[in-house]
């Protein structure tokens, strides 16, 4: 694997360390939207609405695993 991909897998899986840090502390999408583009750059491969969606798929996710939803 190249240097660059381990990279990008490196920044991506601090990235979800990060989401998971700080999804139950907001308290809308909009919120966590806000928060985690914080943390942008950590997903360079994706343009800002697949950044977006991605947050808000897990933001979802994250509140119907807790029942919420």
């Amino acid at each position: 694997m190249g240097r660059m991909k381990e990279h990008a897998m490196r920044l991506e899986e601090h990235f979800w360390y990060l989401a998971e840090q700080t999804v139950s502390g907001c308290e809308n999408v909009e919120d966590y939207v806000s928060e985690m583009s914080e943390y942008r750059q950590f997903l360079p491969l994706h343009d800002d609405s697949e950044f977006t969606e991605i947050v808000v798929d897990a933001f979802n996710h994250y509140w119907e695993e807790k029942g919420h939803a």
